[in-house]
């Protein structure tokens, strides 16, 4: 892959680094500085000439920040780009191995010569993601009825997948919390030269949409909690009794009665009936 993509980059490794890329910068055109001294028509005409400048070092640089920015991608997905190109020439390639995070690893199968097989183990120690990520898992596989010609995704959730056991009988003895799950692709529906770079780039960053996906769930799932207690506290304040006022009381010939609430009076009123002759 080194050698394909980045064969003109490549330069003496630094201590400490396994792959050291560089760039000749002074190799791009230069624009011209245009002097006080320049006549009008001079300055005009070097100004556009400056701008053509730029727009031809901006092409050339363009693509090669491209392709150093991808350097990541194209770095893990070598051993994938490698037997998918085998599958386009309808070649066949022995199975391999690749241990890409702490305690995850991919591997990458061609059960023939003109389809690509790759499998990851998926592995989290929370409780709560490994129940999330088992839905998640789960609906990639059922996902393949509503898609035109897909990618075949099978998610082993008890054993390890046969033809990986073939393969690599140790990975039987291993553990994962969500097993595994594997893409197949076969050539003559997804390995085109125009769909490469969008299957490796989804391989590489597998994973990460994972992570992505289940924080959105559980903010989704906190949002809605929130609401929904929301809800219940905004149903219990309404039933709640109000408190009783002070009562009012009435001084009458018939004795002492209790005030109809309508007054408003806080206080106790007396009433003071004079006998009139």
């Amino acid at each position: 892959m080194l050698n394909e993509l980045y064969k003109e980059y490549l330069t003496e490794k630094v201590q400490d680094f396994h792959v050291t890329l560089k760039i000749q910068g002074g190799n791009l055109p230069k624009t011209t500085k245009i002097s006080k001294k320049m006549d009008e028509e001079t300055q005009e005409k070097t100004r556009e000439e400056n701008e053509a400048i730029r727009q031809q070092r901006k092409d050339m640089v363009d693509p090669i920040a491209t392709q150093i920015a991808k350097f990541k991608m194209n770095y893990i997905s070598a051993p994938i780009r490698q037997r998918m190109n085998s599958a386009m020439q309808k070649k066949q390639m022995p199975p391999v191995e690749v241990k890409y995070r702490g305690t995850e690893k991919y591997w990458v199968i061609q059960p023939e010569p003109n389809t690509v097989q790759v499998y990851y183990a998926v592995h989290f120690g929370n409780t709560t993601d490994i129940s999330l990520a088992r839905v998640m898992l789960l609906e990639w596989q059922d996902s393949m009825k509503k898609i035109n010609a897909p990618p075949i995704v099978k998610f082993s959730d008890k054993e390890a997948p046969e033809d990986l056991v073939k393969a690599f009988p140790n990975v039987k003895k291993e553990q994962y919390s969500n097993s595994f799950i594997s893409f197949k692709l076969t050539e003559h529906l997804h390995l085109k030269d125009k769909d490469l770079e969008q299957s490796l780039h989804f391989f590489v960053n597998f994973r990460s949409f994972m992570n992505y996906h289940l924080h959105a769930i559980k903010q989704a799932l906190h949002s809605r909690m929130r609401k929904r207690v929301d809800t219940f506290e905004r149903v219990l304040m309404n039933a709640r009794r109000d408190k009783e006022g002070p009562k009012n009381w009435r001084e009458t010939h018939g004795g002492i009665q209790e005030a109809d609430r309508d007054l408003k009076e806080e206080k106790k009123v007396e009433e003071v009936y004079v006998h009139k002759k």
